[in-house]
């Protein structure tokens, strides 16, 4: 989806107080470009960090439904499931660019396996960020995606889940059971898909900075962080617009349509 972006179009001195910056993503737990847009935020966060800008983080993964047909009990095969979507040829181009992009960024994309509704994942996400804030959030999804993408575990597994949980460190693996087992935070997470679709996102990761700039797919870490030096800075001139239309994940696709993508997305 094409998503207008806004930037500062010229310099200021560097601000004497931290700012806030909040990024909500929304994305997706079986979207491999989610997987490499959180890598991508975390390596510009840090070099944020590294640089002492004056700016704090908070940063909150929303839920996104890639593939509604994908069953709530039960599974289907991984690999067979993109074949299906995409065609063996262009499926395995995917993978092929995947491999290539999550080696820079020390992911190694595996496709055996199986998959179901990421329904859970997203309510596991919801109730670590209610407990545990980002920090408990953050852990659980690396935990979640780095399963799901190269160990190849279910992302609707009780058990993965659970063990997820424990792992981050904000419910214990028996708790997290009882919690999966239930339909506590089924609503927000309903709620929250319908709200991204209302507005208009149909490819994730999709990224709202401070509510006002909008960065659509996973774009690489230097584009988070011109983003972060701008807010760092006393802002001089009003800010333009540009445009980006680059691919991501949507309706179950991943695309990559470039050798060297910018910004690829997963699409409904």
């Amino acid at each position: 989806m094409s998503t207008t972006t806004v930037t500062q179009t010229t310099t200021g001195t560097m601000r004497t107080t931290a700012v806030k910056v909040t990024l909500n993503v929304t994305s997706d737990t079986i979207c491999p470009w989610c997987y490499i847009g959180c890598k991508q935020i975390n390596n510009a966060i840090q070099r944020a960090k590294d640089a002492h800008l004056p700016l704090t983080f908070d940063v909150e993964f929303s839920p996104f439904m890639l593939d509604p047909s994908l069953p709530q009990q039960g599974s289907v095969l991984r690999k067979e499931r993109y074949f299906e979507k995409f065609g063996e040829v262009k499926a395995m181009a995917i993978m092929q660019t995947l491999g290539k992009v999550g080696h820079d960024l020390g992911i190694d994309f595996k496709y055996d396996g199986t998959v179901s509704q990421t329904t859970k994942s997203h309510r596991i996400l919801t109730k670590a960020y209610q407990l545990g804030g980002q920090e408990a959030q953050q852990k659980l999804l690396q935990l979640i995606f780095k399963g799901f993408f190269e160990q190849n575990r279910n992302v609707g597994d009780d058990d993965f889940l659970a063990q997820c949980a424990d792992q981050a460190g904000f419910m214990s693996a028996a708790e997290a059971t009882k919690f999966l087992q239930t339909d506590e935070l089924q609503k927000e997470v309903d709620r929250r898909i319908e709200m991204a679709q209302r507005m208009g996102i149909t490819g994730v990761p999709f990224t709202i900075i401070n509510g006002k700039w909008a960065l659509s797919g996973a774009q690489p870490s230097d584009v988070f962080y011109q983003v972060f030096e701008k807010l760092a800075r006393e802002p001089k001139t009003k800010g333009h617009h540009y445009h980006h239309d680059d691919a991501s994940c949507e309706n179950g696709a991943c695309t990559a349509t470039h050798a060297n993508p910018p910004a690829e997305t997963c699409q409904v």
